[in-house]
């Protein structure tokens, strides 16, 4: 397992939510955790999942706005977590979804 470099810390303090229809009412969650959200998904599941999308949507309706990266095509690499942690560090995200 390859080790990363001391100067990429993660953090993921899981919320782990689960009702019925949570994917609508995920922004009324998410308004509490942060204000700037990045969702990180791939580009395969950004097509072919109305989840994501319902996501978003609520997120939208809650929030300030959400940012979705998608430049991640099927499974994710370490170069792509660390480009991905980049752009987050850019936007200046506080909340991130994966």
């Amino acid at each position: 397992m390859p080790v990363l470099p001391e100067w990429v810390n993660y953090h993921f303090p899981p919320k782990i939510h689960i009702e019925v229809d949570c994917a609508h009412k995920s922004g009324s969650y998410i308004k509490n955790i942060g204000n700037r959200i990045l969702i990180i998904t791939t580009q395969k599941d950004l097509q072919s999942s109305v989840d994501v999308l319902s996501i978003k949507k609520s997120i939208e309706r809650d929030t300030d706005g959400v940012i979705i990266y998608d430049d991640i095509i099927t499974a994710a690499t370490l170069k792509d977590l660390d480009t991905a942690a980049h752009f987050a560090r850019q936007s200046q995200v506080n909340c991130v979804i994966a």
